[in-house]
């Protein structure tokens, strides 16, 4: 009787403890998921951050670059504006003359077509 009743009360005393351990345990668990996801959290918002550091830095110096070359083109623009004045007014010239004459060839291209019958001949 009392051998039975002692190792009943060693049984739940066992028990016991190894609830409680198995408490401490899940909660320990609890917490270092916790902080892995905080760790986790905040690795990712300094990644974010870095991110969006180097795009603004990449952004900074994709528009210095810019402007550094307009500021040239502008420069250059400035230097040589006879030189540019004359390429324009070259570049007018042949636009206009190389416009005309195509435009009347087309027409006249047209008219002998229409006059030969040439598509009927291949096919």
């Amino acid at each position: 009787m009392l051998v039975q009743m002692l190792a009943q009360m060693l049984v739940q005393m066992l028990v016991q403890m190894l609830v409680q351990v198995m408490v401490q345990m899940r909660m320990l668990v609890h917490m270092l998921m916790q902080m892995r996801m905080q760790m986790l959290l905040q690795m990712l918002v300094e990644m974010l951050v870095q991110m969006r550091m180097q795009m603004l830095v990449q952004m900074l110096m994709v528009s210095t670059v810019q402007m550094l070359m307009v500021s040239t083109v502008l420069m250059l623009m400035v230097q040589h504006k006879g030189h540019l004045d004359s390429v324009f007014e070259n570049l007018t010239l042949a636009n206009t003359l190389s416009h005309q004459p195509r435009f009347t060839r087309h027409t006249v291209g047209h008219t002998e077509h229409e006059g030969s019958g040439r598509s009927g001949r291949i096919s």
